[in-house]
């Protein structure tokens, strides 16, 4: 069970590598999992150790298997209809 309201629902496009004729990244299959956003801009630094802004972080209930490259669209319960 979670600690927070796990209310919003994010679709995890996974990763699968570039397309060898554009060189533009391929994802395979969507998935969905029930998470939290929490909107917050940070000043954060990437795996390169350079300083970027970060504008949110997302909670799950459980380990996501999810990589750096992967693709995640969230839904607002605000604005869901």
């Amino acid at each position: 069970m979670a600690l927070i309201p796990l209310r919003q629902t994010v679709v995890i496009s996974p990763f699968t590598g570039y397309d060898p004729d554009y060189n533009e990244p391929s994802y395979g299959d969507d998935y969905t999992q029930k998470c939290r956003f929490s909107e917050a801009v940070k000043l954060v630094r990437n795996q390169h150790g350079a300083e970027v802004v970060s504008v949110g972080t997302f909670y799950f209930d459980k380990l996501a298997g999810i990589s750096l490259d992967d693709l995640l669209t969230y839904t607002n319960e605000l604005l869901a209809e």
